[in-house]
C-alpha cells in the first residue's frame, strides 16, 4: 500500500522535507473536510489534489522575489497558492509575510482557521 506521503514524491524538485510533506497533506485534508461544507475547490479535484492544487502552487515560488518582506494572493479561495507557498516558504526559513485576499466571509474564516493550525505567517 503507497502511503500518503509517497504522493508527495514529486515535491522533491523543490527540496521539500518529510515534515513539510505532512503539513501540506494536514492542509490538503481540512480543505476536503471543509470542501463538504463550503465550495472551496471542484470535487471533481479532490482526488486529485496534490498533482493539481499543491504541485501547481509549489511551481510559483519561482516567481516570487525572496529578497521582499511580503507576498500577496488574491482571490485567495481555499488559500491557492498563497497558503501552500507559506508552508514551503517556512520549511525553507524564509520569512515572508503571505497576505491573503478573499471577499467570501466563509473563506476568510477558514483560511484564518487553517493559518493559526499550521502556524503560519499569514494575514486575512
Amino acid at each position: 500500500m503507497v502511503s500518503d506521503l509517497d504522493n508527495y514524491k514529486i515535491l522533491n524538485k523543490f527540496n521539500v522535507s518529510r515534515e513539510t510533506c505532512k503539513i501540506l497533506d494536514d492542509y490538503r485534508r481540512s480543505v476536503i473536510i471543509k470542501n463538504k461544507e463550503i465550495n472551496l475547490i471542484s470535487k471533481k479535484t479532490e482526488n486529485i489534489f496534490i498533482e493539481r492544487h499543491i504541485i501547481d502552487c509549489a511551481q510559483a515560488i519561482d516567481f516570487i522575489d525572496l529578497s521582499k518582506k511580503n507576498c500577496t494572493d488574491i482571490g485567495s479561495g481555499a488559500g491557492l497558492p498563497g497558503l501552500v507557498l507559506s508552508i514551503v516558504l517556512k520549511s525553507k526559513n524564509i520569512k515572508i509575510k503571505m497576505n491573503l485576499y478573499e471577499k467570501s466571509y466563509h473563506k476568510v474564516k477558514f483560511l484564518r482557521q487553517i493559518s493559526k493550525k499550521l502556524n503560519l505567517d499569514v494575514e486575512v
